[in-house]
This record gives structure tokens, C-alpha cells and sequence, in this order.
């Protein structure tokens, strides 16, 4: 993995800029952590349409937050797996924005954040090739999410980061707010005591018309269309 952070004409940012872009890293984590706690697997049968929009916003934050974690890379891999970034942009905020030894301190990214992100990026964000019989149905073909696997390796590696930045970085009560998520979901996760998902196990099809399932309990979610 190529750091690329120091290839390109990036400015360092304000304080008050990053105090600014702290509401928007609260938003998205956040986010993240109560679709993932909110989301009802019977929902797959009875509201389809929500159950659609809820994985569907579920992936678009955790893509978010796997590019501002690790963006100063240009590519993220595990086990084999490796999945680039897009160009990056004088726009895109960074965690490496917030601390500069991001690049040391930064965890190696874990095979369900890898599996997230090409999931994210080639099942939801684009219409893509990656696509074609997906969910559909008379097609064994399946795009399952590892949610509770997803949401607990986003929130271990936000809690090193917000470790590590400088609290003068973030606005205060941001940073209250996001380690207030990540220790809701934990304490969930502990509560519950979830087993770990076994890898490449998808939850049951749907029998005729197809459209979103969820299985939580397992850590997965199959993300199905109306039709």
C-alpha cells in the first residue's frame, strides 16, 4: 500500500476547518451505527422498500468513512484482496487532514472493510457489470453484507484515530458525540454477544419475489430490488 498523500499539491487545513469537517465525520459515523442498530431483519418481507434504503444508506456511509480512514493510501488490501481509491481531491477530507502521522499510527484495513468497499463501489454507487443477475430473481447470484463485522472494524479504527488526532481538531462536543457511537455500539455488540459470521455464508433467499434480507444475528446483510 503507497502512501500518496505526500505525490500531490495538498494544503494543510485551518484548525477551524477541520473543527468545520468534524460535524460531517460525526454525521457519517454516526449514521453508520444507527442504521445498523435500528435495521429490522423482517423488514426484508414486510417494508422492502425501507429495508432497500436503509442497507442502501448503510453502505454509502460505511464507503465514506473506509475512504476518509484510508484515503491516504492508494489502495487498501487484505489477504490477497486489493481495492484502489479514485483520484483524490483538494476537497476530500482526510483522517490524515486531522494528524499527520495518520500514516503510521492507521491500523491495516481488514478483509470485510476490503470486501465493504468494492461492495459499495461496484453494487450500489455505480450501475457496474458486477451487477448483472445479482439479487434477482431465478439467480444464485448474491451481494451479502457483513454488517455487524463492517460496523465494529469502522469503529475500532475511528477509536485509534480519534485516540491519536489532536482533540483541538475536532469541535468538543463532535468528539463527545462520536465516541458516544462507537461505545453504543460496543456495548450492543457486548450485550448481545454476537458469534462472529462465518465467512461466505448468505442468509436464506427470498422465495418468489425478491427484495432485501437481512441477517443480523449471522452479521450479514443481502441486499435484494424490488421488482
Amino acid at each position: 500500500m503507497k502512501l500518496r498523500i505526500n505525490s500531490t499539491k495538498r494544503l494543510p487545513r485551518l484548525q477551524s476547518d477541520l473543527q468545520s469537517d468534524s460535524k460531517t465525520l460525526r454525521y457519517e459515523l454516526e449514521n453508520l451505527v444507527r442504521l445498523a442498530l435500528e435495521h429490522s431483519p423482517s423488514w426484508a418481507k414486510s417494508e422492502p422498500v425501507r429495508n432497500n434504503a436503509y442497507i442502501e444508506a448503510f453502505a454509502v456511509h460505511c464507503r465514506a468513512l473506509i475512504f476518509f480512514l484510508y484515503g491516504h493510501l492508494d489502495q487498501i488490501t487484505s489477504n490477497g484482496v486489493t481495492q484502489r481509491f479514485s483520484a483524490l481531491r483538494d476537497t476530500d477530507v482526510l483522517a490524515h487532514d486531522f494528524y499527520s502521522s495518520w500514516d503510521r499510527d492507521c491500523p491495516p484495513p481488514t478483509q470485510v472493510l476490503v470486501d465493504s468497499k468494492w461492495r459499495a463501489d461496484k453494487h450500489v454507487a455505480h450501475i457496474t457489470t458486477d451487477r448483472r443477475e445479482v439479487n434477482q430473481a431465478g439467480s444464485a447470484e448474491q451481494s451479502v453484507w457483513r454488517l455487524t463485522e463492517a460496523v465494529s472494524a469502522v469503529c475500532d479504527v475511528m477509536s485509534c484515530f480519534l485516540e491519536n488526532a489532536p482533540s483541538q481538531s475536532f469541535e468538543a462536543a463532535e468528539l463527545v458525540r462520536m465516541n458516544r457511537s462507537i461505545a453504543v455500539w460496543r456495548n450492543k455488540m457486548v450485550a448481545s454477544q454476537v458469534p462472529p459470521p462465518s465467512p461466505g455464508i448468505a442468509p436464506p433467499r427470498a422465495s418468489s419475489s425478491p427484495h432485501l434480507q437481512a441477517t443480523t444475528d449471522g452479521g450479514s446483510l443481502s441486499r435484494q430490488p424490488n421488482v
